[in-house]
């Protein structure tokens, strides 16, 4: 990470330089449960997008592609590409921004 780097992640990395992560417990103040829920609707799309990339794709299973390097990447690129344009066309989420975000609708 860059100094002006942060990332969201999950509990799991709580405290670690340059990671942002939701507030955890009961009394939280409505700032951090608006931060939380912020943090957690983000995150979801996240998790969506790699689910949509690792679930139906038997090579991201621990230990189970075991051939060169170079092949891999260029079949990180496909799948990549495929699922990009997956997700264009059946979008699950609304989108936000002032640049197209899928094919136009009439």
């Amino acid at each position: 990470l860059e100094d002006w780097e942060l990332w969201l992640a999950d509990l799991a990395y709580i405290g670690c330089r340059g990671i942002m992560t939701k507030f955890k417990g009961k009394d939280l103040t409505e700032e951090q449960q608006i931060f939380s829920n912020i943090h957690e609707h983000i995150r979801n799309r996240v998790e969506n997008v790699i689910s949509a990339i690792k679930v139906p794709h038997a090579m991201f299973r621990p230990g189970a592609y075991r051939r060169a390097l170079k092949h891999l990447t260029a079949m990180l690129h496909v799948v990549g590409h495929t699922t990009a344009l997956q997700l264009n066309r059946r979008q699950r989420f609304e989108t936000f921004g002032p640049w197209p975000h899928g094919p136009a609708r009439a």
